[in-house]
């Protein structure tokens, strides 16, 4: 498989991959506006503005993390790099591990999350999108 990386249909998909996760990443910090933060705790902006349940939040309840990691597939499979394609397995990880503090946090912050968490299920991807979703 490592070979046909890059290479014919797969190769084609790569930059679509790419621009689709760029797209989400920018209605993520829209969305976000000035409760962004870096940090993996509410910011005091958050904190006073609400937790944010509307537009791409509404499908996903981590749009930023889904859009790089979509980036970085596309990256891999235009640059037909399965070193890139393993670096996103291991982001994949890394964003999961913290977004599940993120949500812990979240939870003690907001009243409403858990009611949020059950009304959006999908924490990086609808789960109509993967492909293993009608097995």
């Amino acid at each position: 498989i490592a070979a046909n990386v890059g290479e014919g249909e797969w190769g084609k998909r790569g930059p679509s991959l790419f621009l689709v996760g760029a797209g989400v990443i920018v209605l993520g910090l829209n969305e976000l506006g000035s409760s962004l933060s870096p940090w993996p705790v509410p910011a005091e902006k958050a904190i006073d503005q609400g937790l944010i349940t509307s537009g791409i939040f509404s499908k996903i309840r981590h749009p930023i993390y889904s859009g790089l990691i979509c980036c970085l597939a596309g990256l891999s499979i235009t640059t037909a790099s399965v070193y890139r394609l393993l670096f996103t397995i291991a982001l994949y990880y890394c964003l999961d591990i913290k977004s599940d503090f993120e949500e812990k946090k979240l939870m003690e912050t907001f009243s409403d999350y858990e009611k949020y968490k059950k009304a959006v299920p999908d924490k990086f991807f609808p789960d109509s999108m993967l492909p293993w979703s009608d097995i």
